[in-house]
């Protein structure tokens, strides 16, 4: 039987339970599907799983990895004047003439 037609069993329910109990993958794909409880409550045995092979470090790796620093240019200080700020100055004038006019239509 091939993988396909074992997937469309699993997903209509009716996979022999043999099989989810041998192939861990099926397993972990109706585990995710039905939920581990359904799963104990039908009697399914979870197949064993192999450990995960991670590489524990022991410390006395000595590796010295460079990463390479990307070609940035320096700014200059050429430009040390103050910029103009006309928006503030702007902004100021139109609340005198409006504190002005405002003066001048309640007096």
């Amino acid at each position: 039987m091939s993988d396909i037609q074992r997937v469309k069993q699993l997903l209509d329910g009716k996979i022999e339970l043999d099989e989810l109990e041998m192939d861990t993958e099926l397993y972990e794909m109706a585990e995710s599907i039905y939920g581990r409880e359904a799963l104990d409550e039908m009697g399914v045995i979870a197949p064993e799983r192999p450990p995960d092979s991670i590489v524990q470090p022991n410390g006395d790796s000595n590796h010295k990895v460079q990463i390479p620093l990307p070609d940035i240019p320096l700014l200059d200080d050429t430009d040390s004047q103050p910029k103009k700020r006309w928006g503030l100055r702007i902004l100021l004038l139109m609340i005198i003439v409006a504190g002005g006019l405002a003066g001048a239509h309640f007096a």
